[in-house]
């Protein structure tokens, strides 16, 4: 899929980072976007720790798309 067509339209909630909507494919699906790029570089170390950390806790977390 060609994630750069995403319409994202169904506003979700809005964090201290991120701003989040409903996947536009799949309402069982979140997409969360950051809401200042100075928090670019912190979305990226979690995304590194999650990789790190995945096939260890497994259930216990969120699950994330393997990019960007």
């Amino acid at each position: 899929m060609d994630y750069s067509t995403l319409k994202l339209r169904k506003f979700i909630s809005k964090g201290a980072t991120r701003i989040c909507f409903e996947h536009p494919n799949n309402k069982n699906l979140c997409i969360k976007i950051v809401s200042r790029f100075k928090e670019e570089d912190v979305l990226y170390k979690e995304l590194k720790a999650y990789n790190q950390i995945k096939y260890a806790l497994g259930d216990y977390l969120t699950k994330y798309e393997d990019s960007l």
